[in-house]
């Protein structure tokens, strides 16, 4: 017998997408594997080593969801960890981008926000407003942070990039 465990399952629409990254997470920080990213199971608030957040160091990310069946997409929610302290910077933005049937796409940049009093930065959009936004395949690139700032720890190094959860309702 070991410790319990409790987690509350997020069920949303991008757990049934197929995720694909453009570049593996750093395996210091890969315990969940891509699944992390929609498997329903948000990260600690506090913590980004519990294996639900994926860790990236210095790279540009490319997160690509492709759906079975069109997907009417009401709300996309993004959560970074900004522990500057350890090197992580959540990214200043998310290029989203949302492909619709014969080609077309919808493209736009979500500011990433950050949480005042948590280490925590979310991106999220509501696509209420568009009634006809059914899409088959999201692809979202993360631009990392880039080199940590003088006189920040770390000054010098490139930044770390950890991502949580991808709801998607």
């Amino acid at each position: 017998m070991g410790p319990t465990r409790r987690d509350t399952i997020v069920y949303h629409k991008g757990v049934k997408g197929t995720i694909t990254l453009n570049i593996d997470p750093h395996p210091s920080y890969d315990a969940g594997g891509v699944a992390a990213l929609n498997n329903g199971i948000i990260g600690s608030n506090s913590r980004y080593g519990d294996g639900e957040w994926l860790g990236f160091w210095g790279d540009d990310i490319e997160i690509k969801i492709t759906f079975t069946e069109p997907t009417k997409i009401n709300h996309l929610k993004l959560r970074f960890h900004n522990g500057n302290g350890q090197w992580i910077y959540a990214p200043l933005t998310v290029d989203f981008r949302g492909k619709l049937g014969e080609g077309a796409s919808v493209v736009e940049s979500i500011p990433v926000i950050k949480e005042a009093t948590k280490p925590l930065a979310t991106a999220s959009r509501d696509y209420t407003q568009y009634p006809r936004l059914i899409v088959t395949e999201l692809v979202l690139k993360i631009p990392s942070y880039g080199t940590i700032p003088s006189g920040r720890q770390g000054a010098g190094n490139p930044a770390w990039t950890f991502i949580d959860e991808i709801i998607i309702e």
